[in-house]
């Protein structure tokens, strides 16, 4: 991987010195095995790596310990990507602060990164998860413009039918934070998702 450039680093010595940022996102781009998860399976990943019951068989749950003990919260996240659709948006700076205080968003990533004592901190960015059945309302309330290149919010669209908070969650729980944020284009955010999983586990 060093040799075809999907690693950085350099060689000391006989030794390679990897760039650690660089590492997470070779993980993160690795093909997982298998069939891509379902997004009910996701959530209930994510539901035990927050020791949490989820309404699985006895047999599922089983298998989702042991796949969470064998590679951890960080091999698993490129399982996890089925969990939700990913929009990224650009909003008026003005609407910044009122689409975040809005009761179906549960914020996520860097928006909640200072509720899990995450040392990131981010200004006039949303990054939340809503519903499907509310999405579109919200798009056309802010007057959100679909925006890759440079957004300044991202919503992560979860169906009604597994949507995994409860009412009046105003923050994601650190599992799902810390897979959000390992998701980013940024290593130093990499970085810390990376910190705040070696530290809950």
């Amino acid at each position: 991987m060093l040799d075809e450039g999907s690693l950085l680093g350099r060689q000391v010595g006989g030794v390679w010195l990897v760039d650690s940022a660089s590492l997470d996102l070779a993980v993160l781009k690795q093909r997982p095995a298998g069939r891509a998860w379902k997004a009910s399976m996701c959530w209930s990943v994510l539901a035990v790596a927050n020791s949490e019951d989820p309404n699985v068989e006895a047999y599922e749950k089983s298998r989702i310990f042991s796949r969470l003990d064998k590679v951890g919260l960080l091999g698993l996240a490129p399982r996890l990507r089925s969990r939700c659709t990913q929009y990224f948006y650009y909003g008026h700076p003005s609407v910044i602060k009122r689409l975040e205080a809005e009761e179906s968003l549960v914020l996520s990533g860097v928006s909640a990164a200072g509720h899990h004592n995450v040392d990131i901190v981010v200004f006039d960015f949303v990054e939340a998860y809503v519903s499907s059945d509310v999405l579109d309302r919200l798009v056309e309330h802010y007057a959100l413009a679909e925006n890759m290149e440079r957004p300044n919010i991202i919503l992560r669209s979860v169906d009604e039918n597994v949507w995994p908070f409860v009412k009046a969650q105003k923050f994601a729980s650190w599992p799902i934070v810390a897979v959000d944020l390992l998701e980013s284009n940024d290593g130093r955010t990499r970085r810390a998702a990376r910190e705040l999983i070696e530290r809950e586990s």
